[in-house]
Order: structure tokens, then C-alpha cells, then sequence
């Protein structure tokens, strides 16, 4: 089992990786023809994801975890 602090260091590494922030202008100069509502859905569902990511990724699973 991890301790408290490892689990944060290993968040705050999968953050500066997926800085989910850093990921809305990309995402938007990708689609610049999209409309207003339709963007803000997207720069929504891109937040949604990377912070999943990172969840997910914060928990090491038992079969090839690497943090162990």
C-alpha cells in the first residue's frame, strides 16, 4: 500500500503531464469553426476527461502497477 505522500506525488506528476488547462486552447485551435455552445461543451468534456485520467491514475491497480 502507498503511503499519503506518494499518492501525491504521483498526482502531481500526472498533473503537469495532463495539465487539463493546457489542454483547452489545443483542443480549441483544432475546431475553431465549432459554435459558441457547441465549444463550451467541448472544452467541458475535455476538462471531464483529463481529470478522469488522472483519478484513475492516481490509484495503481494490482496487475502491472509500476508505483509498487
Amino acid at each position: 500500500m502507498l503511503e499519503y505522500t506518494n499518492y501525491i506525488q504521483i498526482f502531481i506528476g500526472l498533473l503537469a503531464v495532463l495539465d487539463p488547462l493546457a489542454a483547452v486552447p489545443i483542443v480549441v485551435a483544432l475546431a475553431p469553426e465549432i459554435k459558441q455552445q457547441e465549444l463550451k461543451r467541448l472544452v467541458h468534456t475535455v476538462i471531464f476527461s483529463v481529470f478522469t485520467i488522472l483519478i484513475f491514475g492516481l490509484f495503481p491497480t494490482s496487475r502491472g502497477s509500476h508505483y509498487m
